[in-house]
């Protein structure tokens, strides 16, 4: 793509995009042929000519999000201060996930937030899963949602992830459920089932992130993922410093939260997200 502004006199006439092919802004000039080159590196932008370096490095121009290395760190305003948040999967994690996972990126929070609620009003109920539970329906859907700038919001997509429940008699199965705002599953985090001792739902694929060794949020907090490993225990699985762990179902611990944003939107090369 090129747009390009010509005179015949002297100075600036111009702006030459070429960034989609060489990684070059050229400014046309009567001669001089500068232009802009990006320092993935760095971050940082430089103004060059023949002689070299003639201008100083910016960091106002923008790339998309799809195109960042899984393991980046982009951020955005929630609850009005900047929260910095993990590129952990472009597209599906895998086949089995659904077609509204295509164009985006999922987006997983670098650190753990308070919730004042558990995962499952009480660890007596004969089933309990995600799609009910307060972990979903009040401490992510309603009120981490909510405290993102509304203007981000409007392009939070909504997609089909996976959801596991879990009964007393010991079964445990999937359904797909859509949500804009989610916690990650215990396979997503690369957990094993066969940590248990009874067997938990198969309710997703590992993150690239997580297959790359990514490292996780620390201290304990909720995935999204139900077990139950006797008669009398109703729990859900959590991440303990990194590890695998299981928690009772009616306490209160820490959050996690992942979304996903469409590949097209604008990151700034500091990892603002632009919206």
């Amino acid at each position: 793509m090129a747009s390009i502004l010509c005179n015949n006199g002297a100075g600036v006439i111009g702006w030459r995009d070429e960034n989609n092919t060489a990684g070059l802004w050229k400014l046309c000039t009567n001669g001089s042929n500068a232009y802009w080159h990006y320092n993935q590196s760095s971050g940082w932008w430089y103004l060059f000519n023949a002689g070299g370096t003639i201008g100083w490095r910016q960091k106002w121009f923008t790339v998309l999000l799809g195109s960042l290395p899984i393991g980046s760190i982009v951020k955005f305003n929630v609850k009005g201060a900047l929260k910095n948040f993990i590129v952990v999967q472009h597209g599906r994690p895998a086949a089995s996930y659904d077609a509204s996972f295509d164009g985006g990126t999922i987006l997983f929070s670098e650190a753990t937030f308070d919730t004042r609620y558990s995962w499952w009003p009480n660890a007596t109920d004969t089933v309990w899963m995600y799609w009910g539970s307060n972990m979903l329906c009040y401490a992510l859907e309603r009120e981490y949602l909510d405290n993102m700038d509304a203007a981000l919001r409007q392009h939070v997509k909504t997609v089909y992830i996976p959801c596991g429940h879990a009964t007393a008699s010991g079964t445990v199965g999937v359904q797909l459920m859509p949500y804009r705002v989610f916690a990650p599953s215990h396979k997503e985090l690369g957990f094993s089932a066969s940590a248990f001792t009874a067997a938990a739902p198969n309710d997703g694929e590992i993150w690239a992130y997580r297959a790359a060794g990514g490292a996780l949020p620390t201290g304990e907090w909720w995935t999204r993922t139900p077990v139950r490993f006797g008669s009398s225990s109703r729990s859900a699985v959590t991440s303990n410093m990194g590890s695998v762990n299981s928690a009772p179902v009616d306490i209160t611990i820490r959050a996690t939260a992942a979304m996903v944003l469409p590949q097209s939107m604008p990151v700034n090369t500091d990892g603002t997200l632009v919206y």
